[in-house]
């Protein structure tokens, strides 16, 4: 069968170029797989519907097969969708929606929606435990609480190059995370909730600041929550970065967050000897530091 030269999509293929696909995705010899794989793959996206239709085939060889293409199609899909968000999205881009969309660049099954129900859910507990008019400190503490110990987050530096330990999906199912990934987290829940929360990432730590017309407070995300003043907070950094100054902690926008959180999957991902991992979430950073115009 010959396999280039049409571009028609799969639902024009006939009964007859169906069954021939069928049946050499069923083929034994792995050189014969390897070559309507490429086919397949380089129709994109419009096959796709065709392919998932195949998942439920007898054979349990082609139905791994087709397994493998669609995981792939969707990955690239996946790929173009965040790359796109990170080219478009504005500075103060929506951090919450970033993480899922990073998230599925690794696992493209990951469904946007069920993640944002979820945080959904987080919102409306928080939101029933906070007292209104209740003080500042108070309705950190009931965040902290909530983040810490029913979420169960345990963030390490000694995470920061497990490439898992900084992909939303992974961090909450295991509760192991970065000090980056549990700040950028603490951050959108503490927004969802309307505090006036912005992050300040540095090496090892990661800062929320909570600030009002009236009031400052630093609450070190990356450990447990701790609350402090900025003098505090700038001596917690000098005993890991003795030159750092007050300019270190500065806020910066969500575009650079998440700029951040990519630039440490590239070290953790070149770390594990993932080569191809690592250039994809390199695209990813330069993208996000991108000058815009």
């Amino acid at each position: 069968m010959k396999l280039t030269g049409s571009s028609a999509t799969a639902e024009a293929w006939s009964e007859r170029r169906q069954a021939a696909l069928l049946t050499l995705l069923g083929d034994e010899d792995p050189a014969v797989f390897d070559a309507v794989r490429e086919h397949l793959i380089a129709r994109g996206p419009a096959v796709l519907p065709w392919l998932r239709q195949q998942l439920a085939h007898s054979d349990p060889l082609l139905r791994r097969r087709v397994r493998e293409i669609v995981l792939e199609l969707e990955r690239r899909n996946a790929d173009d969708q965040f790359l796109n968000f990170c080219l478009r999205s504005p500075e103060h881009l929506d951090l919450e929606l970033g993480l899922i969309l990073l998230a599925r660049t690794r696992d493209p099954e990951i469904n946007p929606e069920g993640y944002q129900a979820l945080f959904d859910s987080y919102t409306a507990t928080l939101r029933e435990r906070i007292k209104p008019r209740s003080h500042a400190r108070t309705r950190i503490h009931v965040v902290n609480a909530f983040f810490f110990n029913d979420l169960g987050i345990l963030a390490s530096e000694e995470f920061a190059l497990r490439p898992e330990a900084s992909y939303l999906d992974q961090v909450l199912a295991t509760g192991l995370a970065s000090p980056m990934a549990a700040g950028v987290l603490y951050l959108v829940l503490g927004r969802r909730l309307g505090l006036p929360l912005t992050g300040i990432p540095l090496p090892g730590f990661f800062f929320c600041r909570y600030q009002t017309s009236t009031s400052e407070i630093f609450i070190e995300a990356s450990h447990e929550g701790a609350l402090m003043s900025r003098a505090t907070a700038l001596r917690r950094v000098r005993e890991q970065i003795p030159d750092a100054t007050e300019a270190d902690l500065k806020p910066v926008t969500t575009r650079q967050l998440l700029a951040v959180l990519c630039a440490q999957l590239y070290a953790a991902h070149s770390s594990a000897g993932q080569p191809a991992e690592a250039d994809r979430l390199r695209r990813y950073q330069l993208a996000l530091e991108r000058k815009r115009g």
